[in-house]
């Protein structure tokens, strides 16, 4: 009875170790393949971003070498006789007007009158157009660098060059 009480032991055990070693020993699966990430709005932004930056340094490359230009635009041609300067008495004269005849008078328009109560009285301003220019002016104020308001009355404003030249100028 011994053997067989020895070889059920024996039997008992291997099948515990069996039992065990099932136990502690994982099989081994391949891992599940993971699921992409999911990306938000801000990255697929970036993204498309990254791929319209690679896109224009790709069309920004220089495929040529640009030519060699065959004049200098930052140099101006050189003078006939560099050693010999120009004199004054070589230029030909001014072709315009002569330098002692009276400028043409402005056409100067009177556009508009404003009226405030001060403490001194009342106060006029006049709005004056002419030579692309618009001037407010009160009495004694300049207009252009000819003329200066002497007087402003409630429909005429009256102008006094600087060569006693008088000049009146109505609302319209």
């Amino acid at each position: 009875m011994e053997f067989q009480r020895a070889v059920m032991y024996s039997a008992a055990l291997a099948a515990l170790a069996a039992w065990w070693a099932s136990a502690s020993t994982a099989t081994l699966q391949p891992d599940p393949v993971p699921a992409p990430p999911q990306l938000t709005a801000a990255e697929k932004l970036g993204e498309s971003l990254e791929h319209e930056i690679s896109r224009l340094r790709e069309h920004k490359r220089v495929v040529a070498e640009p030519q060699r230009p065959s004049r200098n635009l930052f140099r101006f041609a050189a003078s006939p006789h560099p050693d010999t300067p120009q004199l004054l008495s070589d230029v030909p004269p001014f072709a315009g007007r002569r330098p002692d005849a009276v400028p043409p008078p402005l056409a100067l328009a009177l556009i508009g009158l404003a009226q405030d109560e001060g403490p001194e009285g009342t106060v006029r301003t006049a709005i004056i157009s002419g030579g692309g220019d618009l001037f407010i002016v009160k009495e004694g104020d300049p207009v252009t660098s000819r003329f200066r308001v002497s007087r402003i009355s409630g429909e005429v404003v009256e102008l006094v060059g600087a060569d006693d030249a008088f000049l009146r100028l109505a609302l319209k």
